[in-house]
Order: structure tokens, then sequence, then C-alpha cells
């Protein structure tokens, strides 16, 4: 049992929540100020043209990452909730921590395909205009 004192995989367990969550919000952060740029006034023209190749090419290279991440901590914050004495958790304090982490990572996925149909139009861009001096995407329906 010497090699539980270097790894105990109940501990890994506990954590692996709080570790994908926290992964998956840094991801969040930083795409947050990624997009950021297309928000900026003085950048509105030029967003119209790359903001559909943006979603192209960066938007699927992190897509796998988020969903792994939001995977785990529904996957991980289950398997403690099911595994576990609920009284137990209760005098922790960790059960409700468990019960909303794995509630809002399974609502974020489930958010993610209602999002995804909506959005898809824009990644098929068809034709920009200028209406008012303002770039508007033209998209098919």
């Amino acid at each position: 049992m010497a090699s539980r004192a270097l790894f105990d995989p109940l501990t890994l367990l506990r954590l692996a929540p709080i570790i994908s969550s926290t992964a998956s919000l840094a991801l969040a952060w930083d795409q947050h100020w990624m997009l950021r740029i297309f928000t900026l006034p003085e950048l509105e023209r030029d967003s119209a043209q790359y903001l559909p190749k943006w979603f192209s090419a960066f938007f699927r290279a992190g897509l796998p990452s988020m969903l792994a991440f939001l995977s785990v901590t529904v996957a991980t914050a289950t398997v403690n909730l099911c595994t576990t004495e609920s009284l137990l958790l209760k005098q922790r304090g960790s059960y409700y921590w468990y019960v909303a982490g794995a509630a809002l990572a399974a609502g974020h996925l489930l958010l993610f395909q209602l999002w995804r149909r909506g959005f898809r139009p824009l990644l098929r861009t068809r034709a920009k205009r200028e209406v008012g001096g303002r770039a508007e995407e033209v998209v098919e329906g």
C-alpha cells in the first residue's frame, strides 16, 4: 500500500471535477479575450471578413478540448455523487458543489447543441454587403 501514499485514485476522482472545470473556464476566458477583438468599433468592418474564417479554423480546433473538459466534469461529478454516501458529502460540504458542477457542465453541453444549430448559418456565409456603413452578413437560410 505504499503506492497509495504517492497516488490515491480516490483523491484524483474527488479532484477531477474541479480540475476539468478550471481547464474549461481557462479555455473559455482565452476565447473571450480572443473574440473581444471582433467587437471593437474600429475593427467592425474587418470582423465581417475574418470572423467566419476564425470560426472555421480556430473554433473547431478548440472545440474538442472544451467538450472533453465538460464531459469529464459531468462524468466525474456524477461518479462522485453515485459512489459516495450523500450524507458524507453533505457533512463535508461538497455534495451541492458536485451537483452544481455536474448540472452546470451538462447544461453547457446542452446549450452548445442549441447554439450550434442557430450559429451554423454564419459559418456558411455567402456574401457580404455594406449597409449604412456597417458590415452585415448575408447568410443562407
